[in-house]
């Protein structure tokens, strides 16, 4: 099998359906814009770790005023779309607020050492994560093609499809022919 996910919340399901598996086995993993083993600025943690607590008091008005301010911030000042109900924005800041990178560093590490391919793609110009994060994780995964985009924001998956794709697909026929992918890659600047 493999595995390909988008930014924080499926890498991390890759990332655990791997380390906690034994059924299924992983023959690569692909992670698009991918949120790293630290947390982003853009998340501000000790806030989002503020509203947490906030919200775990159980006051159901705090929590009713606390996930529509919440999708107002993800909309209005960082520009999401707003066509989702508030509960998935909430959703987002509290996976961000909660997420033991300790642990998750351990789970790449143990990738490398299971030495599962890692393909990894981001952008240099993503304006919720700084390009350190995803540059970090690509030298800590196993080898693998690295694109890094000059362009494309966050949602490379969309912007940068058919180049992904592509190199992709290439790499998944390596892969799954058993072909030597244990080579170091350069990363690839790519528009």
């Amino acid at each position: 099998m493999l595995q390909c996910s988008h930014f924080r919340i499926n890498s991390f399901v890759a990332l655990n359906a791997k380390t906690n598996s034994d059924d299924v086995i992983f023959r690569g993993m692909a992670l698009l814009s991918p949120a790293g083993c630290r947390p982003h600025r853009v998340l501000r943690p000790r806030e989002s770790a503020m509203v947490v607590r906030a919200l775990r008091l159980g006051n159901p008005v705090i929590n009713g005023l606390v996930s529509h301010l919440i999708k107002m911030i993800y909309t209005r000042v960082l520009l999401f779309p707003s066509d989702l109900p508030p509960g998935h924005y909430l959703a987002g800041l509290v996976r961000a607020a909660t997420t033991d990178f300790d642990v998750l560093r351990e789970q790449v590490n143990m990738l490398k050492h299971a030495r599962l391919p890692a393909l990894l793609a981001w952008s240099r110009s993503d304006e919720f994560m700084e390009e350190e994060i995803p540059v970090e994780l690509s030298q800590l995964c196993h080898t693998g093609p690295r694109l890094a985009f000059a362009g494309g924001g966050h949602n490379i998956q969309k912007t940068r499809a058919e180049k992904i794709s592509t190199v992709l697909s290439e790499w998944v026929e390596r892969v799954l022919a058993g072909e030597n992918v244990e080579e170091e890659e350069p990363t690839r600047y790519l528009p």
